[in-house]
């Protein structure tokens, strides 16, 4: 069974430094020092702790937060906590799952499907993973079109000439940046682009919370104030269902950090500190959430970085965030590249087995020959010496042949392998960047496609991408695992879980066709319309 077959991996590194610290006090005879390890131990525990803190923050706080308040507006403010709630709270219960699943053995999403169900579990999870990030890179192509579009029409006024211009130019051109990223090996090279785009988007966020408290703040001055409603029909409230969903998805990050961490108690305080760090994010979307809808109303856009005035603070304030937007679409990708790379060495390497094959059995033959040979005990006989080789026999003369064929064919045959290897890793890099670029070439086309339906394409993104892989597959990989440990109560709630998943699922994609539509919201639409704007 595959619980009974994990067990805990020890620390190994703190087992050393313990193992140091003991043999100095032992030796000095002077106390403290295995005080000061306990200390250097406790700060390592910390600084782990807290780079999950901010990893999980920051995870869990993406563009997804810009879309909520329109959707809010629509599905009234009870509705819409209510759901923000619940799809959080379903969130951390497919967390904890996931956790239970890879039960302190290290395992990533893609390991524990194939834990739970194979080499269709392995496809599935992977299958969720890359529709994923790719349904998301659409969608933040999409946002940077609109983004610029609407920057360029605010600089000339709103003049019909820059109204919604030049779209094609504006999302391809994006792939000239994309594509050199995604050829690079390593997220690791990536490094500083992750820290300009978290402070871009930490700025950009604070900004839009400033800009809505200043224009909240001036409506109940004024006296004037925008009636949102308790909660509203069903079919408005479906279409923020999806952005809930798509609001919380950041299981396999979370995981990811998870497994990284050495010790147990590092683990075991995680899932504390994961719990305190999503909780602070519920708090502060709904805090966002609130003050952005009765902030601007009716006249609310989504996302709602389109309703910051004109104003230069403003479009810097905008920059900033597409910037972030950019700098964080190669980070999205570079997990579905990893996958790729995984799928192609498995091609190569059940090619290679057939190439290498008869390669090793030459050297098995030639090893066979040389041990078939009776070898004559006499030490005598085999001695090896400068000043007599003619005490060499023809059987000695003859097993110093094969044996010097053999040590040749074996190093050969190493250099053969070494060889397909550096090959191997040639062609993993080329065909995977090759694919990355075909990936970033469907994404922008569909990014360009969709740009006039920005929050259709987030809520079907929502409900019938984020949904699976955060809901649906950790419960059913929970129940393949455990299925013999398991009471009835457990299996009924896990199985209510992927129920509550499906319908979802179901329930937004309904909703997403029924009620498609494709509009270009702008503040130049409403100064157009000659609509009062209060800045």
């Amino acid at each position: 069974m595959y619980s009974e077959g994990l067990t805990n991996k020890q620390d190994t590194s703190a087992i050393t430094i313990n193992e140091t610290f003991e043999s100095i006090e032992i030796s000095s005879k002077s106390p403290g020092l295995g005080d000061i390890s306990d200390i250097c131990k406790k700060n390592t525990i910390y600084v782990e702790l807290t780079i999950g803190f901010v990893t999980i923050f920051k995870a869990a706080m993406g563009t997804g937060i810009l879309f909520s308040p329109k959707a809010f507006a629509n599905s009234g403010y009870v509705s819409g906590t209510f759901l923000i709630i619940f799809y959080w709270f379903i969130n951390v219960i497919s967390i904890f799952t996931l956790l239970k699943c890879t039960n302190n053995m290290n395992y990533s999403y893609s390991e524990i499907a194939t834990v739970a169900m194979g080499i269709p579990g392995r496809i599935m999870a992977d299958l969720a993973i890359t529709t994923t990030e790719i349904s998301f890179t659409i969608v933040y192509i999409s946002f940077i079109t609109d983004n610029i579009q609407d920057i360029i029409a605010g600089i000339y006024n709103c003049l019909n000439d820059y109204m919604n211009y030049k779209p094609a130019l504006i999302t391809f051109i994006q792939l000239v940046l994309y594509i050199p990223l995604l050829c690079i090996d390593g997220v690791q090279s990536l490094g500083l682009i992750m820290i300009l785009a978290n402070i871009c988007l930490i700025i950009g966020i604070l900004s839009i919370i400033i800009y809505s408290s200043i224009e909240l703040s001036n409506n109940i001055l004024n006296g004037k104030s925008h009636l949102i409603p308790l909660y509203t029909n069903p079919n408005n409230a479906a279409g923020f269902i999806g952005i809930a969903a798509f609001l919380w998805v950041c299981a396999p990050v979370v995981l990811s950090y998870y497994n990284s961490l050495e010790t147990l108690k590092s683990k075991l305080l995680f899932k504390w500190v994961y719990l305190f760090s999503i909780f602070l994010v519920l708090i502060f979307t709904l805090i966002f959430t609130f003050i952005s809808t009765f902030a601007y109303g009716t006249n609310i856009f989504s996302p709602i970085i389109l309703n910051l005035p004109f104003t230069i603070p403003a479009i810097i304030v905008k920059l900033l965030y597409i910037l972030s937007v950019v700098f964080s679409l190669p980070l999205l990708l570079f997990p579905v590249k990893e996958i790729v790379k995984n799928y192609i060495i498995y091609i190569l390497r059940h090619f290679n087995n057939k190439t290498l094959k008869p390669l090793n059995n030459y050297n098995i033959e030639v090893s066979s020959s040389i041990s078939t040979i009776d070898f004559d005990k006499d030490e005598n006989r085999l001695t090896l010496t400068n000043s007599n080789t003619n005490n060499l026999t023809i059987l000695d003369k003859l097993k110093k042949v094969l044996l010097n064929c053999s040590i040749k064919m074996n190093k050969s045959t190493n250099n053969k392998v070494k060889s397909i290897e550096d090959n191997n890793k040639r062609i993993v890099h080329i065909f995977s960047s090759l694919i990355m670029i075909l990936v970033s070439i469907f994404c922008t086309t569909m990014g360009y496609s969709f740009r006039n339906s920005l929050t259709n394409l987030v809520n079907i993104v929502g409900g019938v991408f984020c949904v699976p892989l955060n809901t649906i597959l950790p419960s059913l990989f929970y129940l393949f695992i455990f299925k013999n440990k398991l009471n009835l109560g457990v299996v009924v709630f896990h199985s209510l879980i992927i129920l509550i998943g499906i319908l979802t699922s179901i329930h937004v994609i309904w909703y997403s066709i029924m009620n498609w539509n494709v509009t270009s919201e702008n503040m130049c639409n409403l100064i157009n319309s000659n609509k009062t704007i209060y800045f």
